[in-house]
C-alpha cells in the first residue's frame, strides 16, 4: 500500500515537472516569436515601406512575399521567379493608397476581395519582401481598371479556392488582376499564363515578367 502511494507520489511529481517544462518552453518560443516580429517593425523597414508608398501610382501592381508555408507554396507556382507569393492592385482614393487583393481565409469561411491600406498589405510581421511594378497602359485603361476593381470589391468578389481560371464568379489573387486588366483593355491585353499537366493558371510572376510591367521598387525587410 505504501509502495503504491509512493509510486503515485513520484508519478504526480514527474507530471508536474513535465507540465512545467511544457509551459516554460511554450512561453519561451512565444516570446522569441514576439520579439522577432517586433524587431521587424524598426525604422529601417518603416522607411522602406514609406518610400515605396510615395512611389505608388494608380493601377500599380503591389507584391509581397510571406514567410509561412502557404506563401512558400504559392510562390512555388511561379516558374521563372518565386520572389513573391501574393499580389494586389493599388488604387489611390483621396490621397490614400489602398491595395485591393483576393486572398483565402484558410478555413471554411467565405473570402471576399479585400481592400487594405498599403502599410497593412506590406506589414513587416508576416512578410520578408515587397515590390512595386507599373504597367505601361494608356490612361483610359487605368481609369477603367480603377472602376472595375472598385466594382468587384462592392460586389464582394469571392476567392476561388479551386484555382479555376475558366470561371469568373470566384477568382484567386493573380486571376483577379489578370482578368481585371483583360476587361479594362477590352480583351486586348493578355498577360502570359503558366501551365502544368492538365492545368492552366496565372502565376504571380506572370503578372510582372512581361512586356507591360516595369519594376519601380523592391525592398527587403531586415531584423534588428
Amino acid at each position: 500500500m505504501k509502495i503504491g502511494k509512493l509510486n503515485f507520489f513520484f508519478k504526480s511529481i514527474i507530471t508536474v515537472i513535465l507540465v512545467g517544462i511544457l509551459i516554460i518552453t511554450s512561453f519561451y518560443f512565444y516570446n522569441k516569436y514576439k520579439v522577432s516580429s517586433l524587431s521587424r517593425n524598426n525604422n529601417f523597414n518603416k522607411a522602406g515601406i514609406l518610400k515605396g508608398k510615395l512611389l505608388v501610382k494608380n493601377g500599380d501592381l503591389i507584391l509581397r512575399r510571406g514567410e509561412d508555408f502557404i506563401s512558400a507554396t504559392a510562390s512555388g507556382f511561379s516558374q521563372s521567379d518565386n520572389s513573391f507569393s501574393h499580389s494586389g492592385l493599388a488604387i489611390i482614393e483621396n490621397d490614400t493608397v489602398f491595395v485591393y487583393h483576393s486572398i483565402g481565409m484558410g478555413d471554411s469561411r467565405e473570402s471576399f476581395l479585400k481592400r487594405d491600406l498599403f502599410e497593412a498589405f506590406c506589414n513587416t510581421n508576416e512578410n520578408i519582401r515587397i515590390g512595386i511594378y507599373r504597367f505601361n497602359f494608356k490612361k483610359e485603361i487605368i481609369i477603367r481598371l480603377d472602376s472595375i476593381v472598385k466594382n468587384r470589391y462592392q460586389n464582394k468578389l469571392e476567392f476561388d479556392s479551386n484555382f479555376d481560371l475558366k470561371t469568373d464568379e470566384k477568382q484567386y489573387c493573380s486571376e483577379f488582376i489578370y482578368k481585371s486588366i483583360l476587361n479594362a483593355s477590352n480583351n486586348t491585353i493578355k498577360l502570359p499564363l503558366s501551365e502544368k499537366p492538365n492545368f492552366m493558371y496565372i502565376a504571380v510572376d506572370n503578372l510582372y515578367l512581361n512586356s507591360y510591367a516595369k519594376r519601380i521598387f523592391q525592398f527587403e525587410y531586415i531584423l534588428n
